[in-house]
């Protein structure tokens, strides 16, 4: 799994969706310590229908599991194997003259893009938890060019942005005070 992707999370329903269990909604978390602890929510109280489609948080590690549990605490079910949460990789074919900078001021993304494939790029923000909290279509027309995203609108913290083209992705954290 990438962070910052859509990725498919399934489950075998296995009639738990009617009597006598009768669980017509989930909660879906994560573990980042092999299954020891799920202190990370990933989605809640979602249609127990046997996948939900949920977007990677940046908790990078090779031991995570999921857990499915019941939203009326019923039951729950782990996932049997381990999986791999691993950063993005960048936009492909940047060289050493190519870069994307991206940093928070005045209540505004501050995007820096020099020499990068000219089009449009899809800008989307995360918070700690992995949910999409903004996105926009950005276009870039010239070799250099500098981008103001407002974001003013969402409390204080730590985020996450990702800005993809049909290349690729990059990814950047930023802190918003």
């Amino acid at each position: 799994w990438s962070v910052g992707q859509p990725t498919q999370i399934t489950w075998d329903v296995a009639g738990t969706d009617i009597a006598p269990v009768s669980s017509d909604k989930v909660d879906i978390f994560l573990s980042t310590d092999g299954g020891s602890t799920y202190p990370i929510t990933l989605a809640t109280d979602v249609p127990n229908a046997g996948n939900w489609s949920i977007i990677v948080p940046n908790h990078i590690t090779t031991i995570a599991r999921v857990m499915i549990m019941s939203s009326n605490g019923t039951f729950f079910d782990i996932s049997d194997n381990f999986h791999t949460i691993q950063a993005a990789t960048g936009i492909d074919d940047l060289n050493s003259n190519q870069s994307i900078l991206s940093y928070y001021s005045n209540n505004n993304i501050q995007l820096s893009l020099t020499k990068v494939l000219k089009g449009d790029y899809q800008v989307s923000v995360l918070n700690t938890l992995g949910q999409e909290v903004m996105t926009k279509t950005i276009h870039v027309n010239t070799e250099k060019e500098n981008v103001s995203i407002p974001f003013n609108n969402n409390a204080n913290g730590i985020y996450y942005i990702s800005i993809r083209n049909n290349k690729g992705l990059y990814n950047a954290k930023f802190y918003k005070n």
